[in-house]
């Protein structure tokens, strides 16, 4: 006879076997998971984690997913709090961040780029379609009339900022070119239960400004 362990799913209790992984017990559908303990577990970890104690499967995607939407939400509020602590920009234009394409993308207007650069602002752009199982994928930089700007993070990046192309599943942006930046192995350590001790968008954007 198989033993048997409680969980809860979506706050409904029920009985698996003690080996169960996560694939064996949420629907096909769903395309991550998050744990109690604020861990995201996407798809491609399921038929190798063992299914927590406590699970919740309603973030399976942003348009689907209000808990998703509002962390992204809450994200967009940490990277606006981050572009508010730069000086303000110097073409007399404010430094914000918003969400465009149905919550596909997230635009930042005048971007702070360090003291060095002339000038010292730019339009980024991150994919955070799979946000928050993975983080963005690099980022995009408006081509238009920032050549110099694109030259020196050539310079700094070598060969990993492209015009015409992108990796790792990124999506080609026409109009800008793409920065190969990203965490080891493309994880990050996202906490859903607080997204400020973990890692987040704005801290990814944090570290973009320290390699430029």
């Amino acid at each position: 006879m198989a033993q048997l362990k409680p969980i809860i799913i979506d706050q409904e209790q029920t009985y698996v076997d003690k080996n169960a992984t996560i694939a064996d017990v949420v629907d096909e559908n769903v395309r991550q998971v998050v744990t109690n303990t604020g861990v995201v577990i996407p798809l491609s970890e399921f038929c190798k984690t063992p299914v927590a104690e406590d699970i919740t499967t309603n973030l399976h995607s942003i348009e689907k997913g209000d808990s998703v939407l509002g962390q992204l939400h809450q994200d967009l509020e940490l990277t606006q709090n981050l572009l508010d602590r730069f000086e303000p920009c110097k073409n007399g234009e404010p430094r914000v961040a918003i969400l465009e394409a149905g919550n596909r993308f997230m635009v930042i207007r005048n971007y702070p780029l360090p003291d060095n650069y002339q000038p010292d602002y730019i339009d980024v752009v991150l994919d955070v379609a799979n946000y928050p199982s993975r983080p963005p994928v690099g980022a995009y930089i408006l081509i238009n009339n920032n050549e110099s700007i694109i030259e020196r993070i050539q310079k700094i990046f070598g060969n990993h900022i492209f015009e015409d192309n992108a990796y790792y599943q990124a999506e080609k942006l026409q109009g800008f070119a793409w920065i190969c930046l990203h965490y080891k192995a493309h994880k990050w350590f996202y906490n859903a239960n607080n997204i400020r001790k973990g890692d987040n968008i704005a801290k990814f954007l944090e570290m973009l400004f320290v390699k430029l």
